[in-house]
């Protein structure tokens, strides 16, 4: 995940899904689990998704000041 809002944080989330933060800021992190994190202009985040069904996860991005937000899909097939 990129940070690309001109000066939002916002906190991310997947509903559904185990999700892993692996790097911070192209840093190396011990991985840990999280139900959701924030991201900050120009910040990045690699997280991993353990995807367990074959359904379309929704990421959805709330502004910290709850005035905005942005959503999308993740769509995959696990099976192939």
């Amino acid at each position: 995940f990129i940070g690309a809002g001109g000066s939002t944080i916002f906190r991310v989330k997947i509903p559904g899904t185990s999700m892993e933060i692996v790097h911070i800021q192209g840093h190396d992190v011990e991985p840990y689990v999280v139900k959701d994190f924030t991201i900050a202009p120009g910040e990045t985040t690699d997280i991993l998704v353990k995807i367990e069904k074959d359904n379309p996860y929704i990421i959805y991005a709330e502004s910290s000041d709850t005035l905005g937000a942005a959503y999308g899909a993740l769509i995959t097939r696990p099976q192939k």
